[in-house]
Protein backbone atom coordinates (compact mmCIF):
# COMPACT_ATOMS: atom_id res chain seq x y z
CA UNK A 1 0.00 0.00 0.00
CA UNK A 2 1.32 3.23 -0.70
CA UNK A 3 2.39 6.06 1.90
CA UNK A 4 0.45 8.47 -0.70
CA UNK A 5 -2.36 8.66 -2.74
CA UNK A 6 -4.25 11.06 -4.97
CA UNK A 7 -7.68 11.13 -5.45
CA UNK A 8 -8.97 12.24 -9.04
CA UNK A 9 -12.42 13.10 -9.62
CA UNK A 10 -14.78 13.89 -12.90
CA UNK A 11 -17.48 16.68 -12.27
CA UNK A 12 -19.96 17.86 -14.28
CA UNK A 13 -18.81 21.68 -15.69
CA UNK A 14 -21.45 22.93 -18.58
CA UNK A 15 -19.35 25.78 -19.97
CA UNK A 16 -20.15 26.00 -23.59
CA UNK A 17 -18.33 29.07 -24.67
CA UNK A 18 -14.42 29.50 -24.86
CA UNK A 19 -14.68 33.08 -24.83
CA UNK A 20 -16.73 32.99 -21.53
CA UNK A 21 -14.31 30.83 -20.17
CA UNK A 22 -11.83 32.60 -20.90
CA UNK A 23 -13.19 36.10 -19.46
CA UNK A 24 -13.70 34.31 -15.89
CA UNK A 25 -10.58 32.80 -15.95
CA UNK A 26 -9.27 36.19 -16.33
CA UNK A 27 -11.48 37.77 -13.90
CA UNK A 28 -10.38 35.58 -10.84
CA UNK A 29 -7.06 36.08 -12.07
CA UNK A 30 -5.51 32.90 -13.49
CA UNK A 31 -4.02 31.38 -16.40
CA UNK A 32 -4.76 28.66 -18.93
CA UNK A 33 -3.09 26.14 -21.65
CA UNK A 34 -5.32 25.07 -24.52
CA UNK A 35 -4.63 21.23 -24.29
CA UNK A 36 -6.48 20.58 -28.22
CA UNK A 37 -9.64 21.61 -29.58
CA UNK A 38 -12.23 22.10 -26.22
CA UNK A 39 -9.41 20.83 -23.90
CA UNK A 40 -8.10 23.29 -21.01
CA UNK A 41 -5.45 23.00 -18.23
CA UNK A 42 -6.80 25.83 -15.74
CA UNK A 43 -3.87 27.38 -13.31
CA UNK A 44 -5.42 28.77 -10.25
CA UNK A 45 -2.89 31.38 -8.42
CA UNK A 46 -1.15 29.33 -5.47
CA UNK A 47 -3.02 26.13 -6.48
CA UNK A 48 -2.58 22.78 -8.49
CA UNK A 49 -3.73 22.46 -11.85
CA UNK A 50 -7.00 21.00 -13.10
CA UNK A 51 -8.34 19.69 -16.69
CA UNK A 52 -11.88 20.97 -18.27
CA UNK A 53 -13.28 19.46 -21.07
CA UNK A 54 -15.69 21.64 -22.88
CA UNK A 55 -17.08 18.95 -25.35
CA UNK A 56 -18.10 16.71 -22.97
CA UNK A 57 -18.83 19.26 -20.37
CA UNK A 58 -16.55 17.92 -17.26
CA UNK A 59 -14.04 18.84 -14.89
CA UNK A 60 -10.66 16.66 -13.60
CA UNK A 61 -9.93 18.01 -10.47
CA UNK A 62 -8.63 16.39 -6.88
CA UNK A 63 -9.98 16.10 -3.75
CA UNK A 64 -8.57 19.86 -2.93
CA UNK A 65 -10.23 21.27 -6.01
CA UNK A 66 -13.37 21.85 -5.41
CA UNK A 67 -13.57 25.32 -4.05
CA UNK A 68 -11.49 26.79 -7.02
CA UNK A 69 -13.69 24.69 -9.41
CA UNK A 70 -17.06 26.61 -8.15
CA UNK A 71 -15.24 30.02 -8.10
CA UNK A 72 -14.72 29.50 -11.64
CA UNK A 73 -18.43 28.19 -12.07
CA UNK A 74 -19.72 31.58 -10.52
CA UNK A 75 -17.31 33.67 -12.19
CA UNK A 76 -18.17 31.58 -15.67
CA UNK A 77 -21.86 32.50 -15.01
CA UNK A 78 -21.29 36.31 -14.41
CA UNK A 79 -19.55 36.36 -17.27
CA UNK A 80 -22.58 35.02 -18.95
CA UNK A 81 -25.36 37.21 -17.14
CA UNK A 82 -22.49 40.63 -17.77
CA UNK A 83 -22.51 39.48 -21.55
CA UNK A 84 -26.42 39.43 -22.23
CA UNK A 85 -26.90 42.24 -20.07
CA UNK A 86 -24.44 44.41 -22.20
CA UNK A 87 -26.39 43.30 -25.45
CA UNK A 88 -29.82 44.02 -24.07
CA UNK A 89 -28.12 47.98 -23.08
CA UNK A 90 -28.11 47.50 -18.66
CA UNK A 91 -24.91 47.13 -16.53
CA UNK A 92 -24.00 45.20 -13.78
CA UNK A 93 -22.26 45.01 -10.96
CA UNK A 94 -21.73 42.45 -8.86
CA UNK A 95 -22.06 43.04 -4.97
CA UNK A 96 -21.71 39.03 -3.95
CA UNK A 97 -20.92 35.75 -6.10
CA UNK A 98 -24.89 35.71 -6.48
CA UNK A 99 -26.34 39.11 -5.80
CA UNK A 100 -25.69 42.53 -8.33
CA UNK A 101 -27.49 45.37 -9.42
CA UNK A 102 -28.47 46.50 -13.09
CA UNK A 103 -29.24 49.76 -13.99
CA UNK A 104 -30.09 50.81 -17.49
CA UNK A 105 -29.93 54.58 -18.31
CA UNK A 106 -33.74 56.26 -19.29
CA UNK A 107 -34.20 58.54 -21.29
CA UNK A 108 -36.60 60.73 -21.32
Amino acid sequence: MPCWEVRTLSVEFQAKYRDLLEEAIADLGWSLDQLKEGRWQIFPQGATSFLVDLDQGKATITDGQQRHLNQLKVAYSQAAVRKVAKKRGWKTKFTSPTKGKFTKKQWG
